[in-house]
């Protein structure tokens, strides 16, 4: 009997070790099929990662031999434009085209080459940065100074505060002005900075700048300056800076009323416009006196029309069409577009982008391509093909970059191929900004 029990102990265990062997055996072939599938897979995927860094390759080679048609045609017809490996190619073929322009003839495309390169980490064409900051042609100082803040990087911020403490009054006053404009946060020491200058003129753009960046951080030390200022300019511009942050602790409404009347027209246009920044209703009735007011400085008026579009109303957009119209007075409504609500002033914007003034013409396709979105593609794809001036063509792909949408590539597309340097580097800053977006943030 217990030779019996001990033989079936062992059947018992011999049953169990086949069992577990089964499992392990079957464990094993799930392995090895499992792995080889990831073998086939990561080899597939090499290979397709390695056709993909010979066409990159293939685009370089192209567009260093000077045939950027046919750079554009090789991504066109290797690379779908919709999916990210597209925009990687069209971002490289873009920026491709971006170094050509270092070495231009023209040393204004080369320094927009240069600090359009910089938005991309690529400081390749430092040394005409440098050349354009010491350059005898002070627009050419300005453009640069632009071009750097425009990039919104920390380091070109950087240069800048280089250039700045070592820069004339022009300079000084160009860089305050221009990192205003940016509203980039890199900038926020050197405006602080700025705010301490004696020169009108830059402390007035370094206040605007902190107003712009909306960093309620710096709203005691707006408080600081305005409890020791004297300047009423400057009080003013205070003012609209807290205005601007949300702070109305200071009676900073009731101070730009009374700059409304001021007979200044400079004051009192700027007045206008921070009153429709203000969302303080108590300020309609006072635009749209100033509207009907024919005996105010016609910038003035347009101003207050402009702050208007703030509150939904659309009473002064009769005077401003009325002054598009007009040759004579167009160009005066040019520098407020970039003021206006575009819900309401849409069509306004659209109309003044056909005016036989080219400086109302560019500054329209400029606000709409700060201003406008998706729905705005189609109208400045459309005004391409009525575009007969290079330069409103550079600016309509300057605008569709700054929108940055999916639907923005097909009308950059042939641009590139354009004989003239202003569009074709336009057309290649406007898609690099465009796939970098799409690369970071899809198409939301």
């Amino acid at each position: 009997m217990p030779g019996a029990q001990l033989e079936i102990s062992r059947a018992r265990a011999a049953h169990q070790l086949g069992a577990h062997m089964g499992r392990t055996l079957k464990s094993r072939s799930s392995l090895l099929i499992f792995g080889a599938a990831l073998v086939v897979g990561f080899a597939l995927l090499t290979a397709r990662t390695v056709v993909r860094w010979r066409e990159m390759r293939t685009v370089d080679q192209i567009v260093a031999a000077h045939d950027i048609p046919g750079a554009v045609d090789f991504v066109t017809s290797h690379f779908r434009l919709d999916k990210p490996d597209g925009w990687r190619a069209l971002r490289r073929l873009a920026l491709s085209i971006l170094h050509q322009g270092l070495d231009d003839q023209d040393p204004y495309e080369r320094c927009y080459a240069a600090t359009s390169l910089v938005s991309y980490g690529d400081w390749t064409g430092r040394p005409i940065i440098d050349s354009s900051m010491v350059a005898k042609d002070i627009f050419l100082q300005k453009a640069v100074i632009e071009g750097l803040a425009d990039a919104r990087n920390a380091g070109a911020v950087e240069l800048l505060g280089e250039f700045y403490s070592r820069g004339n009054r022009f300079l000084r006053v160009w860089t305050a002005e221009a990192l205003a404009e940016a509203g980039d946060h890199h900038g926020l020491p050197l405006l602080l900075s700025a705010t301490a200058s004696s020169d009108e003129g830059i402390k007035l753009w370094a206040i605007l700048g902190l107003g712009r960046l909306r960093d309620r951080r710096v709203i005691d030390y707006l408080r600081s300056l305005q409890a020791n200022e004297t300047n009423p300019l400057i009080y003013a511009a205070i003012a609209h800076a807290l205005l601007m942050l949300g702070d109305r602790s200071l009676g900073a409404t009731e101070l730009i009323e009374v700059t409304l009347y001021d007979p200044n027209p400079d004051r009192a246009s700027n007045a206008a416009l921070e009153l429709g920044d203000a969302n303080y209703l108590a300020a309609i009735p006072q635009l749209k006196s100033a509207v009907r007011n024919t005996n105010l400085d016609l910038t003035v008026r347009l101003a207050a029309a402009a702050g208007l579009t703030h509150y939904g109303n659309r009473e002064g957009l009769t005077l401003m069409k009325t002054v598009a119209a007009d040759p004579y007075t167009s160009q005066t409504l040019a520098p407020l577009l970039l003021y206006l609500d575009f819900g309401i002033s849409r069509s306004l914007l659209i109309s003044a982008m056909a005016s036989p003034n080219v400086v109302l013409e560019l500054a329209a396709t400029e606000a709409i391509g700060r201003l406008g979105n998706r729905d705005e593609v189609k109208i400045l794809a459309d005004a391409l093909g009525h575009a007969s001036e290079s330069i409103m063509i550079a600016q309509i792909a300057w605008s569709l970059g700054r929108i940055s949408r999916l639907e923005c590539i097909p009308p950059l597309i042939p641009l590139l191929k354009s004989s003239n340097v202003t569009v074709r580097y336009s057309a290649a800053e406007a898609l690099a900004r465009t796939a970098t977006r799409l690369l970071t943030r899809g198409d939301d």
